[in-house]
């Protein structure tokens, strides 16, 4: 587990462990489907997506639901739109090894030379 994984759990007083449900993604698509569900088309290309389960408190719940709800309805437009982009890259990354790779290289590089342009107080 993660750092910022711990750290969540830790501030929702969150357990999260593997769950015994997955879902089922037709390869390079967003469409999702549970395991009861039949697939028309055996020619198609599914992925399985292991899922979690994530247990915390009711009022945690609760809380993190209201908070998501305080940040999208006060957060100016511009940081709103920041956000919900941070949120689908994260997606993305998360669910595409190789674009998170990438990613992790790009920081890499980005850490290497950006002391070059920080600027001297």
């Amino acid at each position: 587990m993660d750092d910022n994984t711990k750290a969540f759990c830790k501030r929702y007083r969150a357990r999260i462990e593997p769950s015994q449900y997955r879902i089922n993604k037709i390869k390079n698509t967003d469409i999702t489907f549970s395991d009861r569900e039949a697939v028309a088309d055996p020619a198609l290309d599914i992925e399985y997506e292991q899922m979690v389960s994530i247990h915390l408190p009711q009022a945690q719940a609760r809380a993190l639901v209201e908070h998501d709800e305080w940040i999208r309805k006060h957060v100016g437009k511009s940081i709103g739109h920041i956000i919900d982009q941070h949120e689908t890259e994260s997606r993305v990354r998360n669910e595409n090894p190789t674009v998170k790779a990438a990613y992790e290289k790009y920081l890499t590089l980005l850490n290497l030379v950006g002391s070059a342009y920080d600027h001297d107080s």
